[in-house]
């Protein structure tokens, strides 16, 4: 397609344009679909040049070209007029008060008050300047934000500030940081202990002078005894070690905190003695409690037949087989029994 050129006078720069093709009227564009081009005068050089119609719907076609365009101060929305200019709220005002009128353009407002056609836009729709008025009334003052009040921190003394609506509410603003609320918060230490013992507990029947047994109502072991936290929040221990503790001392090396009551989530002191692990199982042997039998799949046997086990295997009257077979046992158990590891304190 032939096309030509035009040299626009303003510093060389020439202009590319597209003569009609084949003598028509409608030549095609890139998507094959014919236009027309319209004949303009730029605004700045006064030269001739053609343009689409799409570029004039925009608003466009002023200028022949860019060294044009950016010669005109009206043209530039970033140019000096528009760094210089400064809104306020009279120009407000006038831009609300002529839109409204509808005898100008917001383009014609842009060149005029040389700010951004957008900035126009956004000051007509309230976007922007909502707090202005067109009546020429004052507008209203800002809200400031509220003064912070101060306190003092009811555990290290320290001061530190908080909003008015904070300060306002019920128990709040006594802390400055979560340490410190911890800190203040927390019961005493024996005060903590007393809050999870029942103090009615029932009363052993093996021992009805010992009184009624002060029971864990906190964490207890699968065992039944109670699991409590020192006043050192990072020790864990038996609730009965931590009682007795606090009314005769530290438990020496190799003693056990023990129960004359049998009452494992008892914490009573009268209901607490010292001894080794010999001791309890001595006490548990007096008191007719069966000890521990083995691990799984000893549960069949009982002291008559363990006697029974070892006189026959130390005559050599049966066979470990035999009798494991008979006391329903694995014959691994009846080892353990013979040996002694298990159902030692069976003479």
């Amino acid at each position: 397609m032939p096309r030509g050129s035009v040299n626009c006078p303003r510093r060389g720069i020439r202009k590319v344009v597209f003569e009609m093709q084949d003598n028509s009227n409608t030549p095609k564009g890139k998507v094959g679909r014919p236009f027309t081009r319209v004949q303009r005068t730029c605004a700045t050089c006064g030269r001739t040049f053609e343009t689409y119609p799409s570029v004039l719907a925009k608003g466009g076609g002023l200028y022949c070209s860019v060294p044009c365009r950016a010669s005109n101060p009206a043209s530039q929305p970033h140019g000096e007029s528009h760094k210089n200019s400064k809104v306020t709220v009279d120009i407000v005002r006038e831009i609300r008060r002529a839109y409204a009128v509808g005898d100008v353009s917001q383009k014609a407002l842009a060149a005029r008050f040389g700010i951004t056609q957008g900035t126009i836009g956004a000051i007509i729709l309230r976007r922007v300047w909502a707090h202005v008025d067109p009546d020429g009334t004052t507008p209203p003052e800002v809200k400031k934000r509220p003064d912070r009040v101060e306190r003092v921190c009811q555990v290290c003394d320290g001061t530190f500030t908080l909003q008015p609506a904070k300060a306002a509410q019920y128990r709040t603003g006594l802390y400055c940081s979560l340490k410190c609320r911890h800190e203040g918060t927390k019961k005493p230490w024996p005060q903590r202990f007393w809050d999870k013992v029942n103090k009615n507990g029932p009363v052993p029947p093996h021992r009805p002078e010992l009184g009624p047994c002060w029971e864990w109502i906190g964490a207890r072991h699968e065992q039944g005894y109670g699991i409590a936290q020192g006043e050192d929040w990072h020790q864990q221990t038996y609730a009965s070690r931590i009682d007795w503790e606090m009314v005769h001392g530290p438990v020496p090396k190799g003693q056990y905190v023990l129960h004359h009551c049998d009452n494992p989530p008892c914490v009573r002191e009268e209901h607490l003695f010292l001894g080794t692990k010999k001791d309890n199982a001595q006490d548990r042997l007096r008191k007719g409690r069966p000890g521990y039998s083995g691990p799984k799949g000893s549960g069949e046997l009982n002291p008559v037949a363990v006697r029974v086990i070892r006189y026959l295997w130390e005559h050599r009257l049966a066979t470990q087989a035999a009798m494991a077979k008979a006391h329903r046992v694995s014959p691994s158990t009846i080892q353990r029994v013979i040996r002694r590891r298990v159902w030692s304190h069976v003479e």
